[in-house]
């Protein structure tokens, strides 16, 4: 769930509101997503590259699961 910074107050209690008619799908795109390295999967690697897309010709072969 992702709640926009002006829902806040009702999710946490603080504003009159219900916070069921918070259970929507966000009002803008604000989500991106793209193939990355399968080395994201082992919490030993860190590091800016485990960021980058991979390139069309490193996509090949990969199933989305």
């Amino acid at each position: 769930m992702i709640l926009e910074e002006s829902d806040w107050g009702v999710w946490l209690g603080e504003a009159e509101g219900d916070p069921k008619t918070l259970l929507r799908s966000p009002r803008e795109v604000i989500l991106r997503m793209w193939p990355v390295s399968r080395n994201v999967n082992t919490a030993a690697n860190n590091g800016p590259d485990l960021l980058e897309p991979l390139n069309e010709s490193a996509q090949h072969g990969l199933a989305l699961r």
